[in-house]
């Protein structure tokens, strides 16, 4: 596939399934700020893999897969980001550490 063939293509698809892209994560995330990311992240890698292995029959549906599997795979990160920090806490709430140096009085 030629360079100005695929940037023309590319260009297409964007204009088409973008909003639809956004509108689509919006609505089963209710976040916006994040539906932009996974949204923008879709089509990086659309981008990619669409240059190696040709555009697919429904780019549209493509970009919604990857977008909202980014947005849940995104979600298990922060939660278990979350549940760290909150077990972290509490080892530390359970341990009382001395600090003090060597030779020090309490």
């Amino acid at each position: 596939m030629d360079k100005a063939f695929f940037e023309n293509a590319l260009n297409e698809v964007y204009q088409k399934e973008w909003s639809r892209t956004l509108a689509f994560l919006v609505k089963r995330t209710g976040d916006i700020s994040k539906a932009e990311d996974c949204a923008q992240d879709a089509f990086e890698r659309a981008v990619q893999y669409w240059r190696k292995n040709g555009f697919p029959d429904s780019p549209g549906a493509w970009l919604r897969t990857v977008a909202f599997r980014q947005y849940i795979d995104a979600a298990r990160s922060a939660s278990s980001r979350s549940d760290a920090l909150k077990r972290l806490n509490l080892l530390e709430e359970d341990q009382h550490w001395d600090i003090r140096q060597p030779g020090e009085r309490a």
